[in-house]
């Protein structure tokens, strides 16, 4: 695995230094805008091995929910953090939204929280997104657009949604990409460390 982790830093390295100006085109052909070179999507790549690994803290995320109240990330040091990327024009994102609310109340007693970064268009558009699909825990706004994506997506290098980031009680990724049983699981043994660790004298 470590042989194998180098050797990708190593051709992400060259591709940065050989192509960096070299235009990254998508499959069918689409420039993609946020990264417009074969090397600005090999460092985003490269950043996000170094810095965005399971076992890596998590960047904080500060700003404003969609009521407009101020939400950040490190109030919720000391609890189980699940990050919902999402938005309503994603269909399998709906479709998870009653796994994500059931998640929140079998453990919403718990140091546990379920947080979101909307992609909507705006603010007023994820309200009402949120109002319609029973979203009731606190989101971000953060938009993706034909000029590309938002700064919270940008900086977690999500390329797809759904997607979900779990952090355990100091903050760090434990977990990313999972849903539905696995991320269930993934809580209950992060609560179980939380637990054990609060009994240790």
């Amino acid at each position: 695995m470590a042989a194998t982790r180098r050797e990708a830093e190593a051709l992400l390295t060259e591709i940065v230094n050989r192509y960096r100006d070299i235009p990254f085109v998508r499959e069918g052909g689409v420039i993609v805008e946020r990264r417009k070179t074969l090397g600005e999507a090999a460092e985003s790549l490269l950043d996000e091995m170094h810095n965005l690994a399971i076992g890596k803290p998590a960047p904080n995320i500060d700003g404003f929910d969609l009521d407009g109240n101020r939400l950040n990330l490190a109030d919720y040091r000391g609890k189980v953090v699940a990050i919902v990327f999402w938005a309503s024009w994603c269909g399998p994102c709906v479709a998870e939204i009653p796994n994500e609310r059931a998640l929140l109340a079998r453990h919403g007693d718990e140091p546990f929280a379920l947080l979101g970064v909307n992609a909507d268009e705006n603010r007023a558009v994820a309200q009402k997104s949120a109002d319609d699909y029973g979203v009731t825990w606190p989101n971000w706004n953060d938009p993706l657009t034909a000029a590309g994506e938002g700064p919270i997506n940008d900086r977690f290098h999500v390329h797809a949604i759904p997607m979900v980031v779990v952090l355990d009680g100091a903050g760090i990724i434990r977990a990313k990409g999972v849903s539905g049983e696995r991320l269930e699981r993934v809580v209950q043994e992060l609560l179980a460390e939380l637990k054990a660790a609060a009994q240790e004298p």
